[in-house]
């Protein structure tokens, strides 16, 4: 499987590290956890496209999302919301309204978003992108944390991006996920430049 190389000047490290793990869903099917932190504006949202593009270009699918900055704009709205995301979405609408009716039980609401993401991935590998986690709710916070877990095995690869270094053992637990962090720091000088 070639990768194109990256369009993102001085964020290849991260590209590399992303792809592997976008390699170990696609061949060996398993999944993992990418957890993206950095300042405002250091470039969290154009890896996690980077990214995305490059797992389409590799055969998995894709769902993208982002947590609102303004307030949130209803319970689990993110984690939702990336069920119904892009051209080949991961839920028909059906399959969406009926999993959106248990919003007001968590319990309940995770268990359908596993199930539903189990089925999805069995077809295919899955990568779930979602930016700015200081943002999420506190539904949000506990769905990521009950799905990665629930899908640790399948080939789904998490790829959670925010502020904060520390909403990594939030949402993953002390589960035997594979999670690899990245920090992005500023661009170089020489990066800049071009």
């Amino acid at each position: 499987m070639t990768v194109p190389a990256s369009p993102l000047r001085g964020r290849s490290e991260p590209v590399a590290r992303a792809l592997s793990a976008l390699r170990g869903a696609g061949t060996r099917g398993s999944g993992g956890v990418l957890l993206v932190s950095g300042p405002a504006g250091i470039g969290k949202t154009a890896l996690l496209s980077e990214i995305g593009q490059q797992a389409a270009t590799t055969g998995l699918r894709v769902a993208r999302s982002k947590c609102d900055a303004i307030e949130q704009v209803s319970p689990a709205a993110p984690v939702l919301a990336m069920l119904r995301a892009g051209r080949d979405p991961l839920a028909t609408a059906g399959e969406y309204e009926q999993i959106t009716r248990t919003v007001s039980e968590p319990l309940l609401l995770a268990d359908r978003i596993a199930s539903q993401l189990e089925r999805v991935s069995a077809a295919s590998p899955l990568l779930i992108a979602i930016d700015d986690l200081q943002w999420a709710d506190r539904i949000s916070r506990f769905l990521l944390r009950t799905l990665v877990s629930r899908l640790t095995g399948l080939p789904v690869v998490w790829v959670l991006a925010g502020r904060d270094d520390d909403f990594g053992p939030e949402i993953t637990g002390h589960d035997l996920v594979r999670v690899n962090q990245i920090r992005l720091a500023p661009l170089s000088t020489s990066d800049r430049a071009t």
